[in-house]
């Protein structure tokens, strides 16, 4: 790394921009796999562009990050070393948030008041730039927020290595002080297999997003659904497909996938899910409940 090439990429604006013009300050290339990186480019559902993404953690937590409801998914967010603009600056005022405008200290401003090494490229003198696994925006009730979702293998936060990875979140945890974001550490423990497998499995793909997002026939496909109690999964697919003129099982488990994605379906995802079996419901007073522990938000 040189001080030219950082010059260059942030005139280039790497790390800059708002939903489909955000580009991440890392970007998935090929010379940066490795076997066991498992880097990947995904868009989730109702995301209008594609995430550069380090790992399958992080690949997980954008699909969580969705089906909670965040607006914008800003990956591999950087905080520079020297005075940086505030990470809500949104020039077509879409997600309007106070006082986005002014100026914020930079990474070593930041690391000399917490006492923490900044960091510097190696083999230079160079200071480096941190950046955020995961910044959203999300809005509760009627007022637009950030959080910041450091995404982070739980083994990684013990032992001596541990110790500057935890130096590391005490930087990223006071960014979003200073900008008045929510901040949450995201592990491979804050989910259970299962629910991820389901994330994973009834992700909508972005034809099927914008087939049935927001119509009438969605919404009246979830409030049949919601009313299938007893059912098994496939036989309320096919009723709530038959009653929105969706027969064919594929157009209705399309159906259900967005809606599922919006959250307007009560069925839960940390209980098996199987087509043969009657469904568990739970799932709309779970997703609250994620909301306000992982986002912050209190509606």
């Amino acid at each position: 790394m040189t001080l030219g090439t950082l010059a260059r990429l942030r005139a280039e604006g790497f790390g800059a921009g708002r939903r489909e013009h955000y580009n991440p300050w890392i970007r998935v290339r090929r010379a940066l796999s490795s076997p066991v990186s498992n880097q990947q480019v995904l868009r989730p559902p109702f995301i209008p562009r594609h995430l550069h993404l380090l790992s399958r953690l992080e690949g997980q937590f954008a699909l969580l990050a969705t089906y909670l409801g965040a607006l914008e998914i800003r990956e591999q967010f950087p905080t520079h070393a020297e005075s940086d603009i505030h990470p809500a600056f949104d020039p077509e005022y879409r997600f309007p948030i106070p006082n986005s405008d002014r100026v914020l200290p930079g990474l070593l401003d930041i690391a000399r008041e917490e006492g923490i090494d900044a960091g510097v490229y190696p083999g230079t003198e160079i200071p480096f730039v941190m950046t955020t696994d995961l910044v959203l925006t999300v809005k509760d009730g009627g007022v637009y927020k950030l959080v910041y979702w450091p995404v982070k293998p739980h083994g990684e936060l013990d032992g001596r290595k541990g110790v500057r990875r935890l130096e590391r979140l005490r930087l990223e945890q006071r960014r979003a002080a200073d900008v008045e974001a929510f901040f949450q550490v995201m592990t491979d423990q804050t989910l259970s297999e299962r629910f991820v497998t389901h994330l994973r499995a009834f992700k909508p793909t972005e034809r099927d997003a914008e087939s049935f997002d927001g119509t009438d026939t969605l919404l009246r496909f979830a409030e049949t659904f919601n009313r299938c109690q007893g059912a098994t999964l496939g036989q309320a697919w096919r009723e709530s497909g038959a009653a929105v003129g969706c027969p064919a099982v594929l157009d209705a488990r399309k159906a259900f996938d967005v809606a599922l994605y919006r959250g307007l379906l009560d069925v839960s995802l940390s209980s098996v899910m199987d087509e043969h079996l009657p469904i568990s419901w739970g799932g709309i007073a779970t997703r609250l409940r994620l909301r306000k522990a992982l986002l912050g938000v209190n509606e």
